[in-house]
């Protein structure tokens, strides 16, 4: 919608406004009226709608958070933590921000030969810094 466009609209639904307003009691002239005025007000909304960026709701193909499937990495222990760290490599690509993330494979070794302390630690520091990114 161009600038001249919405402009003529918003006097349309200004002077319908004011038509509807000064109609009183003549009740089918102001209804009258009062349609035109709300039809334009729509019909400006719908122009905001058209230029509005909308934040992309779908959930990122492969990123697979589901909470049992979470729990059931934890309590694999070791043996799930290549699962939950390559969880966390999804969702940071995931990320608009343009920050990419794949934890090569010696990473990976090392992670899952920490101590349950460590990786807990590890696992709270890449949450906190994907929740401060978002």
């Amino acid at each position: 919608m161009t600038p001249r466009f919405a402009a003529l609209v918003i006097v349309i639904a200004i002077v319908a406004s004011g038509l509807a307003i000064l109609a009183g009691a003549n009740v089918p002239a102001a209804l009258l009226a009062a349609s035109v005025a709300v039809a334009a007000v729509a019909f400006l909304l719908v122009g905001v709608a058209e230029r509005t960026r909308w934040p992309d709701l779908t959930i990122p193909r492969g990123v697979n958070a589901d909470p049992e499937g979470v729990r059931e990495a934890m309590a694999a222990g070791p043996y799930g933590r290549a699962d939950l760290i390559a969880l966390l490599d999804r969702l940071e690509r995931a990320d608009a921000s343009g920050h990419f993330s794949n934890s090569p494979p010696e990473e990976v070794d090392r992670l899952v030969a920490l101590g349950p302390v460590e990786f807990r630690e590890y696992l709270e520091r890449r949450v906190s810094d994907l929740e401060r990114r978002l």
